[in-house]
Order: C-alpha cells, then sequence, then structure tokens
C-alpha cells in the first residue's frame, strides 16, 4: 500500500503473498485422441499456460505496486532486496510470536516467488528488463500477516570481491589502496 520513490531508490508494499511462478504448465490441446501416446486421429499440440490463481495474484500485486511506479523504468545495473512475509503457521510456539518473527524455510521456494516478482515489476514498467537485476538478496520469514516489501536501488560502483572501479581501467580497494 504505501510505497515511496527518489532518484536512488524505489519502494514497494503489498499486503498479500506473492505467488510462486513455478514455470509454465503443459496441457495436451488440440482435436484427436491419445492412446498411450500416441496419436489416433486429428493433430495434436502442447499448449503452455500458467495457472489462473498465479495470473490473478501478478494482477493484484501489479496493482499495489503501480502507485510507486517511477517515471522512467530502471535502465541501468540494479539491485533488488525484497523480503516475503508469510502469516504464522498453527504450530509456531510464543517465543518466536514474542520475537515477532521466525524463519520460513518451507515450499514454495524463495527463487520461485522471486521471480514472479520480477515480472510483476517488468511488467509494471518499474525496470525494462528483469535482465537488469545483477543482485538479489531475498528473505522469506514468518510473521503477523502475508505480505510483500521490495526495494530496487541502483548497483553500486563496488564489485562484489570489494573493489571499486574508478575508470574502466583502474580498479581500487574500498581502503585507497591501487593496484
Amino acid at each position: 500500500m504505501t510505497t515511496q520513490s527518489s532518484n536512488e531508490r524505489q519502494e514497494y508494499y503489498a499486503p498479500i503473498e506473492c505467488l510462486p511462478k513455478q514455470g509454465d504448465r503443459a496441457a495436451i490441446a488440440g482435436s484427436g485422441i491419445i492412446q498411450h501416446s500416441k496419436l489416433i486421429s486429428g493433430r495434436v499440440w502442447i499448449r503452455h499456460y500458467r495457472p489462473p490463481e498465479v495470473e490473478a495474484n501478478a494482477t493484484e500485486l501489479a496493482a499495489y505496486f503501480s502507485h510507486a511506479r517511477p517515471p522512467k523504468a530502471w535502465d541501468c545495473p540494479v539491485v533488488l532486496r525484497v523480503l516475503f512475509v508469510s502469516k504464522w503457521l498453527g504450530g509456531h510456539g510464543k517465543k518466536a510470536r514474542a520475537r515477532g518473527w521466525a524463519w520460513d524455510s518451507t515450499v514454495p521456494d524463495v527463487d520461485n516467488r522471486t521471480k514472479q516478482l520480477l515480472d510483476v515489476l517488468q511488467n509494471i514498467g518499474a525496470i525494462t528488463n528483469d535482465s537488469r537485476i545483477v543482485r538479489v538478496e531475498a528473505t522469506k520469514i514468518y510473521g503477523d500477516g502475508d505480505s510483500v516489501y521490495a526495494w530496487i536501488g541502483k548497483a553500486p560502483n563496488v564489485r562484489p570481491d570489494g573493489w571499486c572501479l574508478d575508470g574502466p581501467t583502474t580498479l581500487r580497494r574500498n581502503n585507497g589502496e591501487r593496484d
């Protein structure tokens, strides 16, 4: 619901679960009868589709996130941080609930949820292409209710190994030492 945006970072929030995108499902379509994987008559082809509940979830996420859509889509190397919160299960104890969160190490996988989120961000025009994401930090926890928090920002000029890029050929450590 509440979202913020600036030149350096976009923030997105939706009080709903992000369903996983687990690849398209396939179904046999066309005219004809198939017995034991053999075509009896007519033509047969495979139809790929996404389950309706996954499509509906993507539409709902897009409705929440579109309010923070930037005037121009990010078209540079981008970092994505995302927090997926699932509602408490009946077996969670008082200690975890008192702390306010617990790790969610069950299905659905964090990568499949992230795929759904990336598609939504691309479809609403927040990023030009999900290939522009160069780093993803994704976390799954249990909490007070289903929700998704996402932050997008321009990737810094610091390599993951701690080196800074001063130009096309000059590298230096974060502490200023040149190589």
